[in-house]
Parts: C-alpha cells; structure tokens; sequence
C-alpha cells in the first residue's frame, strides 16, 4: 500500500518535469529562430550596403578614369596646337625674311634707277639732236595702229643698237574738243607709246615723255596734229 502511494506521488512529478523541459526547447527553438532570422537578416543588409559601397566606389573610379582621359586627350590636342602654332611662325618668319629679301632688292633696284635718272637729268644739256619722227593717230583715239607699230619697232632697232640713244616724247591732239580733254588726250597717246617701248625692252630712264595738249600750228591739218613725236638724241661723252 504504501509502494502505491509512494508511485502515485513520484508519477505526476515526472510529468511535470517531462512537460517543462519539452516547453523549455521549444522556447530555446523559437529564440534561436528568431535570432538567427534576424542574423540572416542583417548579414544580408550589411551585403547589399557593402555591394551598394562597391558600385559607389566603381562609380567614382570610372569617373576619375574617364577625367584622366579627357584630361590626356586634352594635353595631347594642346601639343597639336603648339605645334602647329610653331609651325605657323617659322612660316610667318620665312615670310618675313624673304619679304625683307625683296624690300631690299627692291630698294637697290629703286636706287639704281634714281642713279641713271640723275646721271641722264645732270647730262640733259649734253644731248645732241639726230632724228625726229611722228606716230599719228586716229581721231579721239590713243591706241597704236598697225602704221604706228611699225614706225616704232624701227625707232626700237636703233635705240638697242645704240645704248647712248635717248628719246623724248612730245604728245598732241587737234584742237576739237575741250582743252583740259586734249591734254589728257595727248598724254593717253604719249602713255600708250612709251608703254609699248619698256615691253620691246627699252630701259624706261632712257625715255622722257610729255603731253602738250593741242598742237597749234596752222600749216597743219587735224590728222596731222594727232600724233606723238619722237625726238632721238644722243648722249655727249
């Protein structure tokens, strides 16, 4: 009797204790499953930030990479440049050099020319008169004709042949028309004859040439007085 009681006492302890150590592990599972979801869930936080930072990083690094670039494409263009500046100059200073050249060439011509020009003035008394001759013209014209052309390439013979030969120009024109017309006439024709002779060759300090407007001499018909006559003379030694 006493047995039975004794087990009737010690059963429901051991109930007891069965129920609580079951409820004590499921509360540990429960914790541990909270914990542990909520550890999942900041590691996955922590790896989507740190995943955000590298593409951050990335970002920039590509940035300054392409700044570096755009940088270096910028340097080089700017080489280009100078160098294409220094190109330019030493073709401004060649410029420059070879328009000095042709000023100073220039400038020797122009004083060789004052030289014959003062040489020929200073000796214009020392000329002796040889031959004369006249290119006629066609009324209100100063072209030269085939007539003219031919008179001339003779007087160009003579003065190549003769470097002492000097000539002067005397131009002229009827007196129809207006005086100051005339004397623009005379020169237009004294003009076109001088032209032709520096073109054949003749030193231009060798010709002297004037436009005296109408020619007033009464003996003369009007075709007669549009002409230019051509003095030839000859230099005194």
């Amino acid at each position: 009797m006493r047995q039975m009681v004794g087990i009737g006492m010690i059963l429901p302890v051991v109930l007891v204790t069965a129920s609580g150590c079951v409820a004590t592990r499921d509360w540990v599972n429960e914790t541990v499953g909270k914990r542990t979801v909520e550890i999942d869930q900041r590691v996955t936080t922590v790896d989507s930030e740190r995943r955000q930072d590298a593409a951050r990083i990335d970002g920039k690094v590509t940035q300054h990479v392409q700044r570096l670039d755009g940088v270096e494409a910028n340097v080089k263009e700017g080489a280009q440049r100078l160098d294409g500046m220094g190109s330019k100059v030493q073709g401004l200073e060649t410029s420059v050099n070879e328009a000095s050249e042709t000023a100073k060439s220039a400038k020797t011509r122009a004083e060789d020319t004052d030289a014959r020009l003062t040489k020929l003035w200073d000796k214009r008394n020392a000329r002796a008169p040889i031959e004369s001759l006249h290119v006629q013209f066609a009324f209100n014209r100063w072209e030269l004709d085939d007539g003219a052309q031919t008179a001339l390439v003779q007087l160009v013979r003579q003065l190549q042949e003769n470097p002492k030969l000097v000539i002067d120009l005397e131009g002229y024109a009827d007196p129809q028309g207006p005086r100051e017309y005339n004397v623009q006439l005379s020169q237009r024709r004294v003009d076109e004859v001088r032209r032709y002779l520096v073109q054949k060759g003749i030193e231009l300090p060798r010709i002297q040439s004037i436009g005296l407007g109408v020619l007033d001499d009464p003996k003369l018909n009007n075709a007669s007085k549009r002409r230019v006559t051509v003095k030839m003379m000859i230099l005194a030694d």
